[in-house]
């Protein structure tokens, strides 16, 4: 019997990364001999990651359009290059499948596939569609999203893809390690005592800065509310040390890494989880019923940040802060409201919970394989 193929494309950031992943899982449990593929740029990220998840790499060249006439001429002899080689990768493997998770670093493997008439799919995590998304179902692709928020560029690719291909709104994809994590682990991990109120504080792949100080220093004013508070802080590359040493100058317990590949385990020790509001983000804290305040980072393409966690705030799980009006001591009573009122932790939670699609990985593959 012929093996199913199937090449998955997702890169730049942990929100294209991390569904891709998602969904490859998916597909293996679903389809045990099948041949997966993951499609990204070299020395990526996105290599690392799949990489040391055990799924094999195909490195494909790719690059986003600068301002400039020699980042212009630089982005078309990469993304012309890209386009060849998946070309060449697409006649070689011959997969029945082929998927992309938004950015530029999908679009010349996506794209090559719909030129060769391959069944290809894009997915929108987030509340707007990209441009690389928009490009591509206007060329064919089926559409996959997650969030409906009514925004304008959003309905517009809906009814597009409505006419032209196939659209589904499936959620966004979550690794099993997130949705079937345990408590017991996460209080292993961090060395953090039971009963004690856990604020969990991630700024995305990329770090925050904003997050990185003034929301810590509202936690150590917060520390002279609640004094028993304890705080995991995900800091990204920079800021770890700094944050570390405000923590331990005000006796927080704390646990502050870069980066965690236990999240699923800090969600669930956590009664509430301030944060970014991209889209990955977004769906698992509705995953985990975690209680969020949301502060959109500012500076994303189309505001799609602010339109996520417009979702949020309307379904009553998330409360949202924009960073410039964001200070230390509006951030510590914001986040003494929650913890400290179970009725409102109880209302937010099971917002979140309402909202979830904890079988998005299941549901996008079921869209994929439907011709």
């Amino acid at each position: 019997m012929k093996k199913l193929k199937i090449t998955i494309s997702g890169g730049g950031t942990g929100g294209h990364i991390m569904p891709a992943l998602a969904l490859c899982d998916a597909f293996a449990n679903r389809h045990g001999g099948a041949i997966i593929n993951y499609a990204g740029r070299p020395g990526s990220m996105e290599q690392r990651i799949a990489s040391d998840a055990g799924f094999d790499f195909i490195s494909i060249y790719s690059a986003s359009i600068k301002k400039g006439i020699l980042s212009k001429i630089s982005f078309f002899i990469i993304i012309s290059f890209g386009f060849l080689q998946s070309i060449a990768y697409i006649i070689r493997f011959s997969p029945d499948f082929i998927v992309g998770f938004g950015g530029y670093t999908c679009f010349p493997l996506l794209f090559a596939g719909l030129i060769l008439r391959k069944n290809v799919t894009v997915h929108e995590s987030n509340a707007v569609p990209g441009k690389v998304i928009r490009m591509l179902v206007k060329r064919g692709a089926k559409f996959a999203y997650s969030i409906d928020t009514g925004n304008t560029k959003m309905h517009s690719l809906i009814d597009y893809a409505k006419k032209k291909s196939a659209v589904c709104q499936t959620g966004t994809p979550i690794r099993k390690s997130v949705l079937s994590a345990l408590v017991e682990n996460g209080y292993k991990l961090t060395g953090f005592e039971q009963g004690n109120p856990v604020i969990l504080i991630v700024g995305g792949s990329q770090g925050s800065r904003c997050l990185n100080t003034t929301v810590a220093n509202g936690m150590c004013i917060l520390k002279k509310k609640i004094p028993n508070i304890q705080v995991i802080h995900i800091t990204g590359e920079t800021d770890e040390e700094n944050v570390e040493k405000k923590y331990n100058k005000v006796n927080i317990k704390n646990f502050v890494k870069k980066f965690s590949g236990n999240m699923g385990s800090l969600y669930k020790i956590a009664d509430v989880a301030i944060t970014r509001a991209g889209a990955l983000t977004v769906s698992e804290l509705a995953a985990a019923g975690l209680p969020a305040i949301l502060i959109p980072f500012p500076y994303a393409t189309d505001d799609h940040q602010k339109e996520n966690a417009k979702m949020m705030e309307n379904s009553g799980c998330a409360k949202v802060i924009f960073e410039d009006t964001l200070t230390e001591e509006m951030i510590s009573e914001m986040v003494e409201e929650i913890i400290s009122n179970k009725n409102i932790k109880t209302e937010m939670r099971n917002a979140a919970l309402s909202i979830a699609k904890p079988d998005a990985g299941k549901l996008l593959c079921d869209f994929i394989e439907n011709d």
